[in-house]
């Protein structure tokens, strides 16, 4: 199995004129033609929505519709051709603007996710929160080996155990479902 993997900094669907994720994950579907994508973006998303018209403001009453409309079309372009999706959801925030920012992102993702039999939502908000506590902030959780950070001091973004931690349970979840292709002899 060969993995192609692929990051820019400080993007998400928010500002395409920042950078294209629709365009350039349609270029990139066409040219890696993977059996799974693996996709996460969004803490950077809760902003007024850029694009071919007038901006359209977080607080206006349709940016719901256009932000689910640009994950449909990412959903929709990276689970085409016979493909799975994974689409890593936001964990929870430590401040309270963003976290309620990001539980708005997460159920415009679930929703569109559900809607997709190739596409599946990780919920990150139960995974990087403390047992039983969905939604919770936590910069550290409980492993065989200890209590681990898993986030870095900003309260948003994850550090390498974090990474590490979701990187193995999206593993665990595609082996679960069937969704690893057959390894080539």
């Amino acid at each position: 199995m060969e993995v192609f993997t692929e990051q820019q900094v400080g993007t998400g669907l928010a500002r395409p004129d920042f950078f294209d994720w629709a365009r350039h994950i349609e270029s990139t579907m066409t040219y890696v033609d993977p059996d799974i994508g693996v996709f996460m973006a969004g803490t950077n998303d809760g902003q007024g929505l850029t694009g071919a018209g007038p901006t359209v403001p977080y607080e206006d009453p349709g940016w719901d519709a256009e932000y689910r409309q640009r994950v449909a079309t990412m959903m929709d372009t990276m689970a085409s051709d016979g493909r799975k999706l994974v689409w890593i959801g936001e964990p929870p925030m430590r401040d309270p603007d963003i976290h309620a920012r990001m539980e708005r992102i997460n159920g415009i993702v679930s929703a569109e996710a559900s809607a997709r039999d190739d596409v599946t939502h990780l919920d990150m908000w139960t995974l990087l929160a403390p047992p039983g506590a969905p939604g919770v902030y936590t910069d550290r959780l409980v492993f065989t080996e200890g209590t681990r950070a898993v986030r870095l001091d900003d309260g948003r973004h994850l550090n390498i155990k974090g990474s590490e931690y979701v990187a193995e349970t999206v593993v665990d979840n595609l082996t679960a479902s069937g969704w690893f292709p057959p390894e080539s002899p």
